[in-house]
């Protein structure tokens, strides 16, 4: 189970429940110039931790528009283990910031627990 948390300035928050090694992640956007073009993946230790307490682990950049495809994912080399994540909103294809004017269809993450690879 994973804890989803929507701010309306420019993130999204993710609580995995536990700890999860991250190789890469991807995101999906729709077909219109709202969708995210811009983002960045951080950590924290805490789900509520300030923002100057979040650390940069990675960056999608030029997220094609269209509906259909994973056009561009980030792979984070070494892996990055954390349990709290959230993805920050840079811009959409419009340059807006702002989370409520940005949209994003689907946010694949591949991740290991264990010894398994798992897309969550």
């Amino acid at each position: 189970k994973v804890d989803i948390v929507k701010d309306f300035n420019n993130n999204i928050q993710f609580d995995f429940g536990e700890d999860y090694s991250m190789h890469e992640f991807a995101v999906l956007g729709l077909d219109t110039t709202a969708s995210v073009r811009t983002c960045k993946l951080t950590t924290a230790l805490s789900a509520d931790a300030p923002d100057s307490e979040w650390t940069d682990v990675g960056s999608v950049l030029q997220v094609a528009i269209g509906p259909s495809t994973f056009t561009h994912s980030a792979r984070l080399d070494p892996p990055v283990t954390a349990r709290h994540w959230r993805l920050v909103v840079i811009d959409n294809h419009d340059g807006y910031q702002r989370l409520d004017y940005a949209t994003i269809s689907e946010v694949k993450f591949y991740a290991c627990k264990d010894s398994a690879t798992t897309s969550l």
